[in-house]
């Protein structure tokens, strides 16, 4: 029995040699695309998580951005990495938690053909190493409440958490370029350069009242990230987080559901790179609000969200980037796409 194919129909042949059965996943009243040269590109160098809408313009200045499309789940918005042949789709969560960086990641690395999978941001530092607009990538990602307790604590008033905790590993490739990428040739994007920007991106008024809190070169650090659904604003909880782990450099709310999500599908590098905005203690909050004369609010904020985004752009058009799989000048496949299709189920045979 023949049937008539079109453009974007999967055909699957079950069963051994010339004689099977065809299971045809086309819809039932195929139509062809409108414009069959916009479809959907479904293979990409990075895909890029950020968590919130004022985060995503902060990109916007620093990354070259297409217009959005929608695979069905989430908009998808294409960029490019100045000075370079990366390209990617970034996917904004409009929200925080793990939950939601899980289920976008999950769906991103299952629906596209991804190399690296980063997940940008701000933080609060807990490293006593770190200044406002300093960044943090992640050598690993500890998930400190996982499989927590809560018991009462020894005076019978309050509680205190029996620790569980997971934690994830980057990839050494991903560490050890990290590590190294402020000793790489710097052709106005590196290193060296990437300081440049970052200073000349500061209002100096905006840190004249809190010198010791930034410098005027911003540095970075690879180091682990606490990740968990709290929001830090308790020096308390800090020097918690600090005494349970010393190793923790700062604390977010996205990376752990990324995470989970690469090692579930083990396809891709994950890459966490996080913009210092406040030191996770009491003074969040005049952080969060503080504004130099002529700038928006939360400026703090946005001048860590760029550093980070900059740092990202630096590290992934690197030629010394760790990329696994392919080469970058791979052929990209291009497929409609993905659609609702009816099931049909054909017998084939192969000649008389």
């Amino acid at each position: 029995m023949s049937t008539e194919y079109h453009f974007g129909d999967e055909i699957v042949q079950y069963g051994p040699g010339n004689i099977g059965m065809i299971k045809y996943q086309g819809p039932a009243s195929p139509v062809p695309p409108a414009d069959p040269a916009a479809a959907m590109r479904r293979s990409f160098d990075v895909c890029l998580i950020i968590p919130l809408r004022e985060e995503f313009d902060c990109a916007r200045d620093i990354l070259r951005f297409g217009d959005p499309i929608s695979d069905g789940s989430y908009f998808l918005h294409p960029f490019s990495i100045p000075g370079s042949s990366v390209t990617g789709i970034a996917v904004v969560l409009f929200g925080v938690g793990l939950a939601s960086s899980a289920v976008a990641a999950t769906h991103l690395l299952s629906s596209y053909d991804i190399r690296v999978l980063a997940l940008v941001g701000i933080a609060g530092a807990l490293s006593p190493e770190l200044h406002l607009g300093d960044v943090v990538i992640a050598s690993s990602v500890d998930e400190y409440l996982h499989g927590a307790k809560v018991r009462p604590d020894a005076t019978g008033r309050g509680v205190e958490f029996e620790l569980g905790g997971t934690a994830w590993q980057a990839t050494p490739e991903i560490v050890t370029f990290a590590h190294n990428f402020r000793y790489l040739a710097d052709p106005d994007a590196g290193f060296r350069s990437w300081r440049e920007r970052a200073k000349g991106r500061r209002d100096p008024r905006l840190a004249a009242a809190i010198p010791a809190m930034a410098d005027d070169y911003p540095d970075y650090l690879v180091g682990t990230i606490a990740t968990g659904e709290i929001v830090s604003a308790a020096e308390s909880f800090a020097r918690w987080l600090r005494r349970t782990n010393r190793l923790r450099a700062a604390i977010e709310m996205e990376a752990g559901g990324a995470a989970r999500a690469i090692y579930q599908e083990r396809r891709a590098h994950l890459i966490v790179v996080r913009g210092i905005s406040d030191f996770a203690d009491e003074r969040k909050r005049d952080m969060d609000a503080a504004t130099a004369p002529d700038t928006e609010f939360g400026a703090w904020r946005r001048y860590a969200m760029c550093n980070a985004v900059d740092l990202f752009a630096a590290l992934v058009a690197s030629p010394q980037f760790p990329w696994p799989g392919p080469t970058l000048d791979r052929p990209v496949p291009m497929t409609p796409p993905p659609v609702q299709r009816a099931e049909l189920w054909h017998e084939y045979r192969d000649g008389p």
